[in-house]
């Protein structure tokens, strides 16, 4: 199963939005019930359609919260717009084998019914969507990008920051603060522009004192969406370049690791020789036997050079890789890795 999260190891933002709405209300008319989502009376609401809501007081003292406080409950629905849009929710989640509905599919159909909601409250919405939502990674952008300010435009996130159960918004989204509108098409701008990137060669970020390649392999640069180069660089670590194949130094070196490197250094613990050795093997194509172990390192990292080196334009490019190549397959205790066309 692929979620969202999977795809882009990050969690969707917290909701910066606290205040309770400040947008328009007015009085629930009689026999109908607001929309859970825009907020919009529905009259006559079909009885399989309502929730029922349990809202505590916003407010509660530190000293009572061993004490029971009483909720209240309030009963809401779901216009049929709204209704739609979660049913296409769960329909992508189905589609592009996001989880099991019922199941953890249905946390996943709400993130993106979030997201979508937030895309409608600035008249965004159905077929002008699609676009956003094709694949598990345009859904994962959308949700990291859009879902918690759809979550916090939603009515019954004012319901639980004490707006009044005995209202409803005059029209869809009336009660939404213009902040929250601002923020949708400031985030939408910017998926759009996301969309539009093309892959393209990108330095690691610019890091006082950090050197300008990975510190294992030299790349000097990845191929990804400029607006995805800090993430696929991760974060700043610093080494020693004793550990590294090199002369150790009374000072650590900082930089980057790039994403090959760096599962070979989390598998091993550390960037250290170890770290090294199995990610020069796994470039070459080889990997070691079980319980074997090198007598000595393959080979320096690039961040073991000396200062002012230059980046690799390909990765190792600082060793001679034909030659180890040929050492590895003379190796005892080393396999090479079969390839699509060798299985074939």
């Amino acid at each position: 199963m692929l979620t969202i999260l999977d795809r882009h190891d990050r969690a969707p933002r917290p909701n910066r939005f606290e205040p309770a709405m400040t947008g328009v209300s007015t009085t629930l008319p009689a026999g109908a019930l607001a929309c859970r989502s825009c907020g919009a009376a529905v009259d006559n609401p079909d009885p399989e359609s309502v929730e029922v809501l349990s809202v505590w007081p916003r407010q509660i003292a530190i000293s009572t919260r061993d004490i029971p406080v009483p909720s209240t409950e309030v009963r809401v629905t779901r216009c049929d717009i709204c209704a739609s849009r979660k049913t296409r929710a769960l329909a992508l989640v189905m589609a592009l084998n996001l989880g099991s509905v019922p199941g953890p599919g249905e946390v996943e159909a709400d993130r993106i019914d979030a997201a979508l909601a937030a895309l409608d409250v600035i008249g965004i919405r159905g077929d002008n969507t699609r676009s956003l939502t094709r694949t598990p990674g345009d859904l994962g952008d959308l949700v990291a990008a859009m879902a918690h300010i759809g979550g916090a435009a939603s009515w019954t996130a004012g319901l639980m920051q004490g707006n009044d159960p005995a209202t409803c918004a005059p029209r869809r989204w009336a009660h939404v603060p213009p902040e929250l509108p601002r923020a949708a098409k400031t985030a939408y701008r910017a998926l759009i522009l996301r969309m539009m990137e093309s892959p393209t060669a990108c330095p690691p970020p610019t890091v006082d004192g950090a050197l300008r390649g990975c510190l294992l392999c030299g790349r000097g640069s990845l191929k990804v969406k400029p607006s995805d180069a800090a993430e696929a660089w991760g974060k700043v670590e610093r080494v020693q370049p004793g550990t590294l194949g090199g002369t150790s130094t009374p000072e650590m070196v900082a930089g980057f690791i790039c994403p090959v490197c760096r599962t070979s250094v989390e598998t091993m613990g550390a960037p250290g020789t170890p770290a090294v050795d199995r990610a020069l093997t796994t470039y070459l194509g080889f990997t070691l036997m079980s319980g074997a172990q090198f007598r000595w390192p393959l080979g320096k990292a690039w961040a073991a050079l000396p200062v002012g080196t230059d980046p690799n334009r390909e990765p190792w490019g600082h060793l001679d890789t034909v030659r180890l190549a040929h050492q590895l397959d003379a190796a005892r205790y080393v396999q090479r890795v079969p390839q699509p066309e060798d299985a074939r």
